[in-house]
């Protein structure tokens, strides 16, 4: 079954192109890249650095990951990226979306999950702020949506999360609710520990985002999935 999750993470093909954005041409330098998988962990890596430095004022990265991550909603796409970087490009609130970011990351508890939806503007979210904290810190934190949600209420049992709570969902996406927050840390347990047996038993170094990345594409191709 090694194979499997190989193919499958080897297989993700999401490709995104930023200038697609309808006010890409208002940032000078950003909205003009194509990140394609083997420019992934950069992009993840120049968000985590904008958070990281407290004084550079720079909200134009975290427009680009919610482009990128809403990639696929070509309806709604350019509406919630505008709504992120308005918000964002006040300097009090991109303070407060980077303290939510790092706060949480540290302490994964539902209030601080609830704080991060309000600071990034998206106070019906779900996804898209579990995107920034996966970004943030991938070593930990992989990301969710309702493909992965529904492959892993099937799944969880079959790799021994038989008290895991399922997901719930409204409108077609994964609800902000509590139940679904606490159904979020046992997917990320289980993408821990699938990172921890990759590097233990095949000395594979992968990241929970790598462990969530080859399920996305196995769900997408019908690929079986088992312990590895």
């Amino acid at each position: 079954m090694l194979d499997n999750w190989i193919n499958a993470y080897k297989s993700y093909n999401w490709t995104v192109d930023l200038s697609k954005f309808q006010d890409a041409k208002k940032y000078q330098e950003a909205f003009n890249s194509v990140i394609t998988p083997q420019k992934l962990v950069e992009f993840e890596n120049s968000f985590r650095m904008q958070i990281n430095s407290p004084d550079n004022f720079s909200f134009i990265r975290a427009g680009e990951v919610c482009f990128w991550k809403n990639y696929g909603a070509f309806q709604n796409r350019d509406g919630i990226t505008n709504k992120l970087l308005n918000h964002l490009s006040i300097r009090q609130q991109w303070d407060k979306f980077s303290y939510a970011i790092q706060k949480l990351s540290v302490d994964p508890i539902y209030d601080n999950f609830l704080d991060l939806t309000m600071a990034c503007n998206q106070p019906y979210g779900f996804a898209t702020p579990i995107t920034f904290l996966a970004f943030y810190q991938p070593t930990d934190f992989p990301m969710i949506d309702r493909h992965i949600g529904e492959w892993w209420d099937r799944r969880s049992d079959d790799f021994g999360y038989k008290k895991n709570i399922k997901f719930t969902y409204s409108n077609g996406v994964i609800s902000k609710s509590e139940n679904n927050w606490i159904a979020y840390l046992y997917w990320a347990a289980f993408c821990n520990e699938i990172a921890k047996i990759f590097l233990t038993k095949y000395q594979i170094r992968w990241r929970p985002r790598d462990v969530e990345m080859a399920v996305w594409q196995a769900q997408k191709n019908k690929i079986a999935l088992e312990i590895p």
